[in-house]
C-alpha cells in the first residue's frame, strides 16, 4: 500500500510538471511564465519529495528528501522574487524610465549655483 502511494504522488508530481512546462511555453508574457514555472516546479517538487519519502519509509534518505524539500521551497520564492524584480528593472530602463533604485529622493533639495540669490558665495 505505501509503495502505490508513494507512486501515485510520484506521478501526480511528475504530471504536475509537466502541465507546467506546458504553460510556460503557451504563455508569451514574461511574468506569466515565471508565475506557471514556479508554482507548478513547486508543487510538483512537493508531490515527488513526498512520494519517495512515504515509499522510502522511515530512514535517513526520507529525512535528506524533506530538508531538501524545505530548503526548495525557501529558494524557489525567493529565486522567483528576485527575477521578477530584475525583469522589472529591466524593463523600465529599456522603457526609458527611472528604475525604483535610479530615483532620487524626495527630500533632496536641489543644488544652488555659485552666485544664485540667498546664497553666501555671491555677496561681498
Amino acid at each position: 500500500m505505501r509503495d502505490l502511494t508513494g507512486t501515485v504522488l510520484i506521478a501526480a508530481g511528475a504530471v504536475v510538471m509537466l502541465l507546467g512546462l506546458v504553460g510556460v511555453l503557451r504563455f508569451k508574457d514574461f511574468r506569466l511564465q515565471l508565475l506557471a514555472g514556479a508554482k507548478t516546479d513547486t508543487v510538483g517538487f512537493i508531490a515527488i519529495a513526498l512520494g519517495l519519502a512515504v515509499r522510502s519509509g522511515l530512514t535517513w534518505f526520507t529525512a535528506k528528501a524533506l530538508l531538501i524539500l524545505v530548503v526548495v521551497l525557501a529558494v524557489n520564492a525567493v529565486t522567483s522574487s528576485a527575477i521578477a524584480a530584475a525583469h522589472a528593472t529591466a524593463s523600465a530602463r529599456t522603457a526609458g524610465l527611472a528604475a525604483p533604485d535610479d530615483a532620487a529622493p524626495d527630500d533632496a533639495a536641489p543644488e544652488a549655483a555659485p552666485g544664485d540669490v540667498g546664497t553666501d558665495e555671491g555677496e561681498g
